[in-house]
């Protein structure tokens, strides 16, 4: 009786656990990545929430432009796995059998994807289609999950600049500035430059800088010729950094020496009074 009474709670038991897999909603899903430019990565296509999943055939769509599918490796499923790739037009169709079956969360295919479009730029990852079942070749319904590609984009900007009075007599000044990477991803060092004039006057190694991150430097003292100095600054002047905009690396302004206020002796300053009086009484009589 014991026995029985014990079969029967492993069996209730087995059918709650086989009721609970089966109230998941199957899902068939991609994530969402981000990539630096050139860089490939290793996205799993995933069936999740299966029950005794036997087989299936999937096709997915992604943008040519913005990535190149290299290889599709086999997943979970041991058999008869078979794909074809389409980079020109962006799509791929894998197919595949498990007479076991497999649940719960499975990886149906590996994608080897490559980053060839620009900082920035963003690939759908569709399922555009499926038709996965069971090992009694029953239909599984599914929900679809689709992802998203990104390639990671790097842009040095200088966002502030500025100059300061060293010995104002002498028309020496130092140059402040602080670039910044406003971009998604990692830029490598590089070097800013400072141009005075037309003329190269310096440059300032720039360290790599994280998304977000920046450096603020000061250089000099700089003599200026004349009575003012037109000066640009430039961010990567080697283009050692692919950016997803090259248009908005420098900065120029034109720094002028004040006019010198004159000094009155006290001679002048009396020669000044008494012009002003005679000025103002020949007014008085023209006006009289």
């Amino acid at each position: 009786m014991t026995r029985l009474i014990q079969l029967a709670c492993l069996g209730t038991l087995m059918l709650i656990s086989i009721s609970l897999v089966a109230a998941s909603e199957t899902t068939i899903g991609i994530d969402d990545y981000s990539v630096e430019p050139d860089n490939m990565i290793t996205a799993p296509i995933r069936i999740n929430d299966t029950v005794m999943l036997g087989g299936g055939e999937i096709n997915f769509t992604y943008d040519p432009t913005v990535v190149y599918m290299a290889d599709v490796l086999q997943g979970d499923l041991r058999f008869s796995f078979k794909y074809k790739i389409n980079n020109g037009s962006g799509w791929m169709r894998a197919n595949a059998l498990d007479v076991d079956g497999l649940s719960g969360n499975v990886a149906f295919a590996y994608l080897d994807l490559t980053a060839v479009g620009d900082d920035g730029d963003t690939s759908p990852l569709n399922i555009a289609s499926a038709n996965i079942f069971d090992i009694n070749y029953t239909d599984i319904s599914y929900t679809v999950d689709n992802g998203s590609f990104t390639i990671l984009s790097r842009d040095l900007v200088i966002t502030k600049k500025s100059e300061s009075w060293v010995v104002m007599e002498d028309k020496t000044y130092n140059i402040a500035y602080t670039v910044a990477n406003t971009g998604s991803g990692d830029a490598g060092a590089s070097t800013t430059s400072i141009t005075i004039d037309g003329a190269n006057a310096a440059t300032d190694a720039v360290p790599a800088l994280s998304p977000g991150e920046s450096r603020t430097a000061t250089l000099g003292p700089f003599t200026m010729a004349g009575d003012s100095d037109t000066i640009e600054v430039c961010a990567d002047m080697d283009d050692v950094v692919s950016e997803s905009s090259e248009e908005n690396n420098c900065k120029e302004n034109r720094f002028e020496h004040p006019a010198p206020v004159p000094v009155l002796t006290p001679p002048g300053l009396v020669a000044l009074i008494g012009s002003l009086m005679i000025v103002a009484v020949r007014r008085v009589k023209k006006d009289g």
